[in-house]
């Protein structure tokens, strides 16, 4: 439910933030760290889209379904729909250079949507999009995972994504510290990450 994406391939040590290209969202650690308060930022900020995805899962087969709404008016915006099918973890088998466990393994990329369109939340438009795929090359399918992500054609921002199942964990560490930014907005909100509630705390009484 969050706007911020972060993804990390291993052996390169560059991370990507919101799928953008330019060097605020680009991380290159042989020259500067990721920047995790503009990592939760970004997480803060109102997305542009949300993504409803519903999986039914058989035997052998995963039925997807995603609803795409538009929450912000965007003019003349080409958007993706990518579908990512990924296998959490996979263990109990030896790698050529002697690894015996892997995370997220991405097992497909399914067909994707494109639109096109002046996007204005006030039109009330929605739309569904359906796929399924048949288990294939898949150690164990109770680890498996549907992830869906909306990116804009021309600046490769990801707008939003979405999981099937939120139990998965990125290299940001994850504690429920108060964080205090470096210029006093009145308030701190915690824990975070949040799960069923959320505190806010005032520096002075409220009026109203």
């Amino acid at each position: 439910r969050t706007r911020a994406s972060l993804y990390q391939v291993s052996e390169v040590h560059v991370s990507i933030l919101n799928g953008g290209t330019t060097s605020k969202f680009r991380f290159d650690y042989d020259e500067d760290p990721l920047d995790t308060t503009l990592a939760k930022i970004q997480s803060l900020l109102d997305p542009n889209f949300s993504l409803n995805l519903l999986t039914h899962t058989t035997n052998n087969s995963f039925d997807i379904t995603v609803t795409v709404k538009p929450l912000k008016q965007l003019i003349d915006h080409t958007v993706t729909l990518h579908f990512a099918i990924l296998e959490r973890m996979i263990s109990g088998i030896a790698g050529t250079n002697g690894d015996t466990l892997f995370e997220s393994v991405l097992k497909t990329m399914l067909p994707d949507t494109s639109f096109m369109n002046d996007w204005d939340p006030s039109s009330g438009e929605t739309w569904t999009i359906n796929r399924s795929w048949n288990f294939k090359n898949t150690y164990n399918n109770d680890e498996l995972r549907v992830i869906v992500f909306i990116q804009d054609e021309n600046t490769r921002e990801i707008y939003q994504s979405a999981i099937d199942q939120y139990d998965f964990h990125t290299a940001m560490r994850r504690d429920n510290n108060l964080y205090f930014s470096s210029e006093s907005a009145g308030f701190i909100v915690f824990p975070n990450p949040a799960y069923n509630d959320v505190y806010i705390m005032f520096n002075e009484v409220l009026e109203k």
